[in-house]
């Protein structure tokens, strides 16, 4: 009776063990605020015109997310895991993309301490999670202080990804990855115009119909110091316009903590068109477009030969009291000869910068508060064109 009891007993706790290895966990992020944006452009064709905006933004410091998580131990090391995260509107309860239920991540696979991880899916892109989240003192956020603003990091996701990413070894580790189908809004450039690409998550039969993608990147952090480096390259869909060459983007960057306060930089440079932002430069035909350039057609992808458009970023964050820190960055987007000479008509390009500044206060270990001011000119390398945007928010993590 008493081995029994024993038996049972061990049994018990092995299933224990089994069952904390594996795991679904609920998780998300409800970030809004009071935010004023303006815009206003002036040249000798159109004069002055200008909007401007003051009420709820969504996703300031962070976009508004919930989703699921999980992992199951698969014995020898081996657990299969998967993510599924869906973006959602805070101000009144849409999701952030109607067209998808798990917009912002979709992907499953598996993955071992000894060998890494191999994923399949819509994944974030290297440069968001290597790059963005990392090294921006904003983060990838809906604010214009963020580095999203001068295209320091590149396409934000991919559909269909088929990763591999290794292990931390000594403070490096690398990734790689395919994408049957990228999954992005695209313009084409035809002659003097722009034709569109397919639906984002068009995915053809035939592989020569997809537009493609390869990606790959490192980072190596120890102590205060992290560096990264992250390649993109996004192939056309030769159907839509023939003989176009792919888009490429590579980013490398990095921060030093010195305690009392934390320096960033990065540098982008993208060839052959644009990974994302920017489009409004190249594309915009409408007053719309220029004076609310926030439009779709800034997170496209722009296949067009000979544009290059080089990016940098300076950034400081620095602690203030016990739980207060105060950011800071300049940005800047670079657009070649070739991209002014390819600018429509209607607009003219020019160096965008981005002059950012930015307060804190931890509330708790998951609850801040923050407010966020913004200037920038030329925005969206649109001749003219500047931007105005403060925003005061409350974020929580669950």
């Amino acid at each position: 009776m008493k081995k029994t009891l024993l038996a049972a007993a061990l049994l018990a706790g092995f299933a224990g063990v089994a069952s904390a290895q594996s795991s679904v966990t609920l998780y998300g992020i409800v970030d809004g605020g009071i935010s004023y944006t303006n815009y206003s452009y002036s040249n000798a064709t159109t004069g002055s015109v200008g909007t401007s905006q003051l009420g709820w933004r969504n996703g300031a410091q962070s976009g508004n997310r919930f989703g699921l998580k999980g992992v199951e131990d698969l014995g020898g090391g081996n657990q299969a895991i998967f993510n599924l995260e869906s973006g959602i509107n805070v101000g009144n309860g849409s999701a952030a993309d109607s067209t998808r239920i798990f917009n912002r991540l979709s992907w499953f696979g598996l993955q071992n301490a000894a060998w890494g991880n191999v994923k399949f899916g819509r994944q974030n892109s290297l440069a968001w999670d290597y790059m963005g989240v990392v090294t921006d003192p904003f983060g990838i956020s809906g604010s214009q202080a963020s580095s999203t603003t001068t295209i320091t990091w590149n396409a934000g996701r991919y559909d269909n990804l088929l990763s591999y990413e290794t292990p931390v070894i000594s403070g490096f580790q690398a990734k790689v990855g395919y994408s049957f189908a990228a999954g992005q809004a695209s313009f084409y450039q035809n002659g003097s115009t722009y034709t569109a690409g397919s639906s984002a998550a068009t995915y053809n039969f035939n592989t020569q119909n997809n537009m493609t993608a390869v990606v790959a990147g490192a980072k190596y952090s120890n102590g205060p110091l992290y560096l990264t480096v992250t390649y993109d390259q996004i192939n056309p869909n030769q159907n839509i316009v023939g003989g176009l060459n792919s888009v490429n983007g590579l980013i490398v960057g990095g921060y030093y903590d010195f305690s009392v306060v934390k320096a960033y930089a990065n540098y982008s440079r993208q060839t052959g068109g644009l990974l994302a932002g920017g489009a409004s430069a190249l594309i915009g035909t409408t007053t719309s477009d220029i004076t609310d350039p926030s439009g779709a057609t800034t997170g496209s992808v722009v296949f067009a030969p000979g544009v290059q458009v080089n990016g940098y970023l300076l950034g400081l964050s620095a602690p203030i009291g016990a739980n207060g820190q105060v950011l800071a960055a300049w940005q800047m987007s670079q657009p070649n000869g070739t991209f002014s000479s390819l600018a429509n008509t209607y607009v003219s390009s020019a160096n965008e910068n981005v002059y950012s500044l930015g307060y804190t206060y931890q509330m708790s270990k998951r609850t801040n508060m923050y407010a966020f001011a913004s200037y920038a000119n030329n925005f969206a390398m649109v001749s003219g064109l500047n931007a105005t945007q403060v925003t005061v928010g409350l974020r929580h993590l669950f």
